[in-house]
């Protein structure tokens, strides 16, 4: 969480001798954890060159572990809510996407993307795997170098809002010339409580969103509280004012 990576205590832990280890002898083997340091290695630590979890213990990790988006929609408060109030926003459901944006984060957040003239965007699948990391199977390369997520390139040179609202039609994207935004709905184990104030595992969380080039949008628990209170109008001109702020525009 504060951005220091022990790497050799790290490629020791991912190591299929280690990994073995402890599903032979612990009581209880601590896959999201392996999940998370993963993840997080693939993301924050460009240079490193030690092992990775294989694509097969990925592979089978369960729902637990992973997260499943329906159980988020039902159970996380705000989250649908917020997520029905974009749609709305910006053109219907092709323009926004509830997943778990990085998969070793066991909460679900609202992807947007946007054009340089301030449009949403549609999203498609082949903009939704350009943002991971694919980590080389152990099996395979027992050391590894992580690979590139994004070319900063594709970050630049970005947008105005003042088409927000204007709805269209689903165009094909051009994976050069847009913008990705995470719509992070928080919930009141993810802030101090009483407090607008983010916990270290979140705040780790949008340092890697920002890292894999997304501008990231916060709604607080209070704001939650707030916005299920509020009259139609009144929350989508919070969510755009958000994004605005969000985009820095």
């Amino acid at each position: 969480m504060r951005g220091i990576f022990p790497e050799d205590l790290i490629s020791m832990v991912l190591s299929p001798d280690f990994l073995q280890r402890i599903k032979d002898s612990a009581l209880y083997e601590p896959k999201r954890q392996l999940f998370l340091i993963d993840g997080t290695v693939g993301i924050e630590c460009p240079d490193y060159n030690g092992y990775r979890l294989s694509r097969s213990f990925i592979d089978s990790l369960p729902s637990t572990v992973t997260g499943h988006v329906d159980f988020e929609l039902k159970t996380k408060f705000g989250l649908n809510a917020v997520l029905e109030d974009l749609k709305d926003m910006l053109g219907g459901e092709a323009f926004v996407n509830c997943r778990f944006i990085i998969p070793h984060f066991k909460t679900a957040d609202i992807e947007l993307h946007f054009d340089s003239k301030g449009q949403a965007k549609p999203i498609t699948t082949t903009t939704q795997q350009s943002l991971l990391y694919q980590p080389v199977s152990v099996e395979v390369l027992q050391k590894r170098e992580r690979q590139v997520l994004l070319d900063d390139d594709t970050m630049h040179g970005l947008l105005g809002l003042k088409k927000l609202h204007k709805r269209q039609e689903a165009q094909p994207e051009n994976l050069n010339t847009f913008r990705k935004v995470a719509v992070i709905v928080l919930g009141i184990n993810q802030c101090l409580a009483g407090a607008d104030r983010l916990l270290g595992l979140t705040q780790m969380k949008v340092r890697q969103l920002e890292k894999l080039g997304f501008s990231v949008m916060l709604v607080y628990p209070s704001e939650v509280l707030d916005l299920e209170k509020s009259s139609k109008d009144t929350r989508l001109q919070f969510l755009a004012q958000r994004l605005q702020h969000a985009l820095d525009i």
